[in-house]
């Protein structure tokens, strides 16, 4: 008799397989008794009747007998076979009983992510040599963590239901902090030095940087420094200027919420400067300068009021910013007379000398694995009187920013952006001082490599595209990200 393939729906129907058992043994007995009545005890009983004894007087009782005897080894072989069919079900029913119960032992402990063992197939098991292959229950079924939910009705234990995302991967709606970019992987770090990702809520990150500048040219700004210089020192004709900018900073940034974070910048700066005046001629000098210390302190807040769909609308980021006058600025720094009517200053500044207070937005549109992003900001550098040279107002900067982010991996990026400050003329005791607006346009590309979890190591180049511009500049950076919270 062929095996019975149909599950057993669970434990409680075992008393109900062994009455379908009893009852086909009982049906086969029956039948068995009728056919040996049908076969021989009828034609006997009929052939009497009929009169026909005589034809068969001749029968001896002893061929009855041998032929009833075969008749009854034919029954005890069919019983025997019945009885064997009989243990036969009883294992098969068994083993589907021990099957139920170890799927219903993984229905109630599947959300703990408890390891259980499954046959590899949910046929019936193989009664001849019992050698079922057995497979860990992770490798057949995947089993989500404990996260103290409930499955939904209807929806299979250890299956996300319907619309829902799988395990460790973010559902398309929901907080927050689901919906917003995470800035600690390595991809996203170029984006959150330029403003355009948040770090998340109890999230500290710290930046140790160093950048150089160069500068090979006569009209040189490097944050206003050498505006002030002039109006120190007097407008005097510089021909050529060589001039080195190391600087050295921490950055450290904290996530308040998902959606605030805070930052602070403290730079360490060394400046070397070698100046030629008068080439070509017969009072031509070179003089040289170098000096360090630490440079302006900004401060900078930054909230993020909208997060984008993906599409049309982006990332937005609002942020204001403050900075403090806490490097040197040329204003303090004594002055010297070199000859031929030429003063400069003894010491390089390191500092504008002015606080400053601004604004500004980041707008970030992904489209993966790219990023684009644009942004705008506004400082206004408050006046100051510094003595002598009178009310000092700097000009006022606007700065215009964007670029594309790009994912090489899940470790490595690319950035690409262009970067745009123009600053107005300033004015001393309300007259305009010539020549001090300029521009610092600058073209840079950065990548960052992921090198450990939460730590990245970032690189960026800019070339000048201004006379007021460095020539080139060159920054490396090592944020460490941290889970405070």
């Amino acid at each position: 008799m062929a095996r019975r393939s149909s599950a057993l729906p669970g434990t409680g129907r075992q008393g109900e397989a062994d009455t379908h058992g009893r009852r086909r043994w009982s049906a086969l007995t029956a039948a068995t008794s009728i056919a040996i009545w049908l076969v021989f005890v009828a034609p006997a009983l009929a052939q009497d009747a009929s009169g026909t004894g005589s034809a068969n007087a001749g029968a001896s009782t002893g061929d009855i007998a041998a032929m009833l005897r075969r008749q009854q080894q034919m029954i005890d072989e069919q019983a025997r076979k019945l009885e064997e069919q009989a243990r036969l079900l009883q294992q098969q029913e068994q083993a589907l009983r021990q099957q139920q119960t170890q799927i219903d032992d993984l229905q109630r402990q599947s959300a703990g992510g408890a390891t259980f063992l499954l046959p590899a197939t949910m046929a019936m098991p193989d009664l001849d040599t019992q050698n079922t292959p057995y497979l860990r229950t992770d490798e057949v079924i995947p089993v989500p963590p404990d996260t103290g939910e409930t499955p939904p009705a209807g929806s299979p234990s250890g299956t996300p239901p319907a619309g829902t995302a799988p395990s460790g991967t973010p559902p398309s709606g929901g907080t927050a902090e689901e919906q917003r970019p995470e800035s600690e992987r390595p991809p996203e770090q170029l984006l959150v030095e330029r403003g355009g990702v948040l770090l998340p809520a109890g999230t500290l990150q710290l930046e140790p940087s160093i950048e150089y500048d160069y500068y090979s040219n006569s009209n040189v700004a490097i944050n206003g420094f050498t505006i002030f210089d002039a109006i120190v020192i007097g407008n005097v004709r510089v021909d050529e200027v060589n001039r080195n900018v190391v600087t050295a900073a921490a950055t450290a940034r904290y996530g308040v919420t998902d959606r605030v974070q805070v930052e602070a910048r403290v730079p360490y700066v060394y400046r070397k400067d070698s100046t030629t005046f008068g080439v070509g001629t017969g009072t031509q000098q070179e003089f040289q300068t170098d000096g360090y210390d630490i440079g302006d302190v900004q401060l900078t807040a930054s909230y993020q009021p909208i997060i984008g769909d993906g599409a049309l609308i982006p990332d937005t980021i609002l942020r204001v910013f403050t900075r403090l006058p806490t490097g040197r600025d040329a204003f303090g720094i004594g002055t010297e007379d070199i000859g031929n009517n030429r003063t400069v200053l003894k010491e390089p500044p390191t500092g504008t000398g002015f606080y400053g207070v601004g604004a500004g937005f980041t707008l970030v549109w992904r489209v993966d694995p790219v990023v684009f992003f644009g942004g705008f900001s506004y400082t206004g550098n408050l006046s100051d009187d510094k003595g002598a040279s009178g009310n000092i107002d700097p000009g006022d900067t606007y700065e215009f920013y964007g670029g594309i982010n790009v994912a090489l991996s899940e470790l490595v990026s690319m950035n690409l952006s262009f970067d745009d400050q123009l600053t107005s003329s300033t004015t001393q005791n309300g007259d305009k001082v010539v020549n001090t607006d300029f521009t610092d346009a600058r073209l840079i590309l950065g990548t960052s490599v992921g090198v450990a979890p939460g730590t990245t190591l970032t690189f960026n180049a800019s070339a000048g595209l201004t006379d007021q511009s460095p020539d080139f500049a060159f920054t490396i950076s090592l944020p460490i990200t941290f889970s405070i919270f």
